[in-house]
């Protein structure tokens, strides 16, 4: 669902690097993503293709998840079933199938092909599946069954999750196929219509689904092309594999589709914080320093692959890494797009493309003010190891802050820790941003629009703000409780602080300054502690099971947690307006709430009414 992904080097180039539907769940703006999702229908189909694989709107329940960047819903039911019924309309108004996954509690990359969600009704129906019902309720024709195993049976041959849950209590009527190797039986009873990719297991051979029990097979059958009738694929069919690579090496990029491009990513961005040194003005600002490894860094060459994760490509800052991952063959990066904007305002950049604190602050020494561009990246079938950024970034970002005001731009996975946020002078995030990311964060900067994104997750205080992913135990500690094992919430004991406020360039008597934040958190870690040592009392896990991923919190994740302590709220997000919010006045015909908005300079901003509860 992020785009087409090229299958060989020379299509590389020849699509949009979309942004990710994070970003984009980041806009809060239904029509937004319905046209990026009509954009992207079209150019699947000018590639010959008519079915994408999207979008996935898993609710996000393990903060560092490998596969966060692609999942539409942040962390949010309400805000993913908005977008996901928009998406899901568009792009197939375009003759694409809409295939929405991953279904259902595929919340974690870490041991994805064996782990069990055990999760509960309540849970399921009023966290996990509101924008898998709004995806049906809009016409999706197809869903994808997940990797994982839910309370103890594999996705794709559960009856309870594909019949009782998807068919007859959400009324889906199109087919459902498998994530690709998802498989373990000829599970077309069960609800399973389509292996995917069918080359790999025996499953649905010949042989195996004649011994099933007469009209299974007919009527899974009867819905695959009850899906493509009614798309009217069976008139406009595409290409045939393996005879596309012709039509695929079509170049469906477009101008309109790069203004679409530059104008989501622009409206993705999310600014944290502002002291007032953004938007950026020549008369305050002569001289700009542009640094970190972030600021120019190229999209990830064709055939880089993760080690150890053979045919999964590398995510860079731009696309997320795995099979949603959009190759590029150039972007605009964050240094290109500020050096632009900053020569029409005459204001001069110095330029430090790397992480290396002694030649920053030399830089630094000669600029009115620094820009740090940071990120993370990440890949599928693997969680991220911290909520870190990349390399030497966060030393950097305190050692810069100590001399001159500095603005943080984040391009980020997913979420990140901000141990610097009460010393920079401004910060703002976005979620990978595609090929259009120099664009958005230049024309932000430098006023050219008021920010508008709003946070689609919380970014948590600390490491111990979250959900750990789920992890079997260790065979040979066999007597240890499942708390001490799962890992959800629990944290390593090494660092009883996590990461909260950690300087990393202060010298020891230094950290006393953040000992109001520590001594916080202890109080908030005795808490977590106690809230668990009570529900181990009452679990009633299977003892031998050693991949159950317990969603013991139920619905509390994220800003529903009264534990967890966030840096940035769900749903923060500032502008370079000011608005004032008066008392409802009664009209003749509604009741509306009148806002008034008294604009910051010239810069006129949007607030988006109405959203999460």
């Amino acid at each position: 669902g992020n785009g087409f992904r090229a299958s060989e080097p020379s299509l590389v180039g020849t699509v949009t690097v979309w942004p990710s539907p994070l970003a984009v769940a980041s806009t809060w703006d239904e029509d937004l993503a319905g046209r990026q999702a009509s954009a992207i229908g079209r150019e699947f189909v000018g590639k010959g293709a008519n079915v994408i694989l999207g979008p996935a709107v898993n609710v996000h329940r393990v903060a560092r998840a490998g596969r966060n960047f692609e999942y539409l819903s942040g962390e949010d039911p309400y805000l993913g079933a908005r977008l996901a019924r928009g998406y899901v309309q568009a792009v197939q108004r375009e003759g694409v199938m809409a295939v929405v996954k991953h279904f259902a509690f595929n919340e974690q990359e870490t041991n994805r092909m064996g782990e069990s969600s055990e999760v509960t009704d309540r849970t399921a129906w009023e966290l996990y599946y509101p924008p898998f019902e709004a995806a049906i309720e809009a016409g999706a024709v197809s869903v994808m069954c997940a990797y994982n195993k839910v309370n103890d049976t594999y996705s794709c041959e559960n009856e309870a999750l594909l019949q009782r849950d998807l068919r007859e209590a959400m009324g889906f009527r199109g087919f459902v196929m498998s994530d690709w190797g998802a498989t373990h039986s000829t599970s077309v009873q069960e609800g399973l219509d389509m292996d995917q990719p069918g080359s790999i297991d025996p499953w649905f051979s010949e042989e195996k689904l004649a011994s099933l029990k007469s009209g299974l097979v007919d009527r899974a059958v009867e819905r695959t092309l009850a899906a493509t009738f009614r798309l009217r694929l069976d008139e406009y069919p595409g290409c045939d594999s393996p005879n596309c690579l012709g039509v695929q090496q079509t170049d469906v990029t477009s101008p309109a589709n790069r203004a679409l491009a530059r104008e989501v990513a622009t409206s993705s961005v999310v600014l944290l914080k502002n002291d007032g040194i953004l938007p950026l003005e020549a008369g305050r600002v002569k001289r700009l320093a542009v640094i970190g490894r972030a600021a120019a860094t190229t999209p990830a060459a064709w055939g880089t692959e993760v080690h150890g994760n053979p045919g999964l490509p590398r995510g860079d800052y731009y696309s997320g890494g795995g099979s949603g991952h959009v190759h590029a063959a150039d972007v605009d990066t964050a240094l290109d797009g500020i050096a632009r904007r900053a020569r029409d305002a005459n204001i001069e950049v110095l330029a430090s493309a790397g992480d290396d604190v002694a030649a920053a602050l030399r830089l630094a020494h000669e600029a009115d003010a620094v820009v740090v561009v940071a990120g993370t990246t990440t890949v599928e079938n693997l969680d991220r190891s911290s909520f870190r950024l990349d390399g030497e970034a966060d030393h950097l970002i305190f050692a810069l802050a100590r001399v001159r005001p500095t603005i943080v731009l984040m391009q980020a996975s997913g979420a990140v820790l901000t141990p610097w946020r009460h010393r920079v002078a401004a910060a703002a995030c976005l979620f990978l941003g595609g090929e259009a990311t120099g664009h958005a964060w230049a024309a932000t900067v430098f006023g050219d629009v008021s920010p508008e994104g709003k946070l689609p997750i919380m970014l948590p205080a600390s490491s111990e703000d979250t959900i750990e992913p789920g992890v079997p135990p260790e065979p040979e500690e066999p007597h240890k409780h499942h708390h001490e094992k799962h890992g959800h919430h629990e944290k390593k004991k090494e660092k009883k602080h996590g990461h909260h406020d950690h300087d990393p360039s202060r010298k020891p008597h230094d950290e006393a300054e953040d000992g109001d934040h520590k001594n916080e958190k202890d109080g908030e870690g005795k808490k977590m502690e106690e809230k668990h040592e009570d529900l181990v009392e009452v679990r009633t896990l299977r003892e031998a099971d050693t991949g159950a991923v317990v969603y013991e919190e139920g619905i509390f994740t994220s800003y529903r947690s009264q534990v967890f302590k966030a840096a940035f709220p769900f749903g923060h997000g500032l502008s370079y307006t000011s608005f004032r919010y008066g008392d409802p006045k009664i009209s003749t015909l509604t009741l509306t709430h009148a806002a008034v908005a008294a604009a910051s300079g010239a810069t006129l901003g949007s607030a988006v009414e109405g959203g999460c509860p």
